[in-house]
């Protein structure tokens, strides 16, 4: 199963009081990667909404160690499960160099039809999750660790 992975700095704004990056955020960072991979396997971010719709109704977020202004972090995104109205994405924030665990995700979502209701998901979200090949715009699946 191809891991996608997506780059981010932070960014000033993404700051609390305490100077480390607001634990909200790394929600912001969850979504960016997501639609990234979900961009990689051919589902047009441009057309979210018009062609097809998804809604987390769970994200379960381990926090481990803080970030900082000006830290380079990688988002993996791996798709775990597929249901039929729903699936499964496990994610890791790292901090680079190193690959520092940061951060630990799972987020369960459910297709969406055009009016809102549950959906089953398309058949072909898993095959396109697995035949993404490196080098796609916005998101490069990285080889699994032997």
């Amino acid at each position: 199963m191809s891991v996608f992975e997506t780059r981010i700095s932070v960014r000033t704004y993404e700051l609390d009081m305490l100077g480390h990056v607001n634990n909200a955020v790394y929600l912001n960072w969850l979504e960016e990667a997501r639609l990234a991979a979900m961009q990689a396997c051919g589902y047009e971010v441009r057309s979210l909404s018009q062609d097809w719709l998804t809604n987390i109704v769970r994200a379960e977020i381990d926090f481990r160690s803080p970030t900082f202004y000006g830290d380079e972090i990688l988002v993996t995104t791996e798709l775990e499960a597929v249901g039929r109205t729903s699936f499964t994405l496990q994610s890791e924030i790292l901090k680079l160099p190193g690959r520092q665990v940061v951060a630990t995700c799972r987020a369960v979502l459910v297709w969406l039809d055009l009016g809102g209701r549950p959906s089953p998901v398309p058949p072909e979200l898993e095959g396109r999750w697995r035949r993404v090949e490196t080098g796609s715009p916005g998101s490069v699946p990285v080889p699994e660790e032997e």
